[in-house]
């Protein structure tokens, strides 16, 4: 029986899925609901290619980047629904109207996360924003090779995991794909947040949901930092809202209690990176060096020539609607913990992954975090309303949630 690769080492790239001439793997949660190849033994021939192409076998080429830049769109507008700067969306949009392609991930009708290739504006506008969860490549990467292979431009913005795992599918380099991954603070299941979704549609009753976001400039309601939320529209319509630290799900990803297991030891949190650019939150920008720019911005990397090209021609066009300020490596480096080292894991995981195999996701998260979420929300409403009771009744009330 063929081992593609150790089971905690598995990121859930898809690329052994996609590499197999008998189409004999399947990706199947585990008992954590992570993704895992499965191999059809009765159709397989052995031919080891799986297990040839994984990146856990091979030798990841890392470079270290020779440019670093701040980056925000000048359109406040078009920068609202972005998760910082907004510099993928400019990224995408100078792709779509040089006749390429970009993939990226987008929402399918069911609210799964799922790596898609948009050809014009309307497909990248899905693009946008984070999304907290692993999507599914299905079998994409056999569709960016065919189009790589009819010489269209393709640009693919991915976690690190997943542009290493189509690197290694290709097996060869092309001069017209752009690889553009994302700082990765790790990834949960794409299970863990369907069934999230699905809670509280039923329980808030929603009937339609049309998108769901993480973040976004949109914030100064009431002078309370929104911009990390989980907020769910029908259409333009927000149905739900809620602060990060107030909601299970996002809560559970961001103190590290329910990252697939391999993000605990990722091989791609470090400087050096794996693709052509690298894009996220600057992260610190203007402690060490002044910066005059606005409060939430990206920071973007070319760790190649070919990166360090398609930046200068993204800037040429753009003009002054896009702004780029170099700055030093060691500034992001200093205070972007993903850039250093994975995530740590919480005390809480073990916990967590002993309780999920029998209970699920909604309810061992709910179990582990009840107190830590409704004190935040009592902290929240109480500075969100002002409240003039004496601040010893509002030690009572807090100390009673968190008994």
């Amino acid at each position: 029986m063929i081992e593609i690769c150790q089971h905690d080492s598995c990121t859930g790239c898809f690329a052994c899925e996609n590499i197999c001439p008998k189409r004999c793997i399947s990706m199947v949660p585990d008992s954590l609901g992570a993704l895992h190849p499965v191999i059809d033994q009765d159709n397989c021939i052995e031919c080891l290619l799986c297990k040839n192409t994984c990146p856990n076998n091979r030798i990841i080429e890392y470079s270290n980047p020779i440019e670093c830049y701040a980056g925000w769109r000048t359109d406040k507008d078009k920068r609202k629904f972005s998760a910082s700067g907004g510099i993928g969306a400019v990224l995408s949009e100078h792709v779509i109207s040089n006749g390429g392609v970009v993939v990226g991930t987008s929402y399918d009708d069911n609210i799964v996360p799922v790596t898609t290739v948009a050809y014009d504006f309307d497909g990248i506008e899905k693009f946008k924003g984070s999304k907290y969860v692993q999507s599914l490549i299905g079998k994409s990467f056999s569709q960016i090779r065919d189009l790589l292979t009819m010489g269209k431009q393709i640009l693919y913005i991915a976690t690190p995991c997943q542009i290493s795992g189509l690197l290694s599918f290709l097996k060869k380099p092309y001069d017209n794909l752009i690889t553009v991954d994302l700082i990765c603070h790790g990834v949960c299941p794409t299970s863990y947040f369907t069934d999230e979704i699905t809670h509280l549609s039923n329980k808030k009753h929603i009937a339609n949901i049309s998108n769901v976001t993480f973040r976004g400039n949109i914030r100064e309601k009431f002078n309370f930092q929104l911009n990390f939320s989980l907020t769910i529209f029908d259409g333009q319509r927000v149905v739900f809202n809620r602060p990060a630290m107030q909601e299970y799900y996002f809560a559970g990803f961001l103190k590290g209690i329910t990252l697939r297991e391999n993000c605990y030891k990722c091989q791609y949190a470090r400087p050096e990176r794996v693709s052509d650019i690298t894009i996220g939150d600057f992260i610190g920008i203007g402690k060490d060096y002044p910066f005059d720019g606005p409060e939430n911005v990206s920071i973007i990397t070319a760790n190649s020539k070919k990166g360090s090209q398609f930046i200068q021609n993204v800037q040429k066009e753009c003009g002054e609607t896009l702004k780029l300020e170099e700055r030093q490596y060691s500034e992001a480096i200093k205070y972007g913990p993903s850039l250093c080292a994975p995530f740590p894991r919480h005390e809480l995981t073990d916990r967590f992954q002993a309780l999920y195999p029998r209970l699920g996701f909604i309810k061992t998260i709910r179990r582990l975090l009840f107190r830590s979420v409704v004190s935040d929300r009592v902290h929240f409403w109480y500075r969100l309303l002002c409240i003039a009771a004496p601040k010893k009744l509002y030690r009572i009330i807090t100390s009673r949630i968190c008994r």
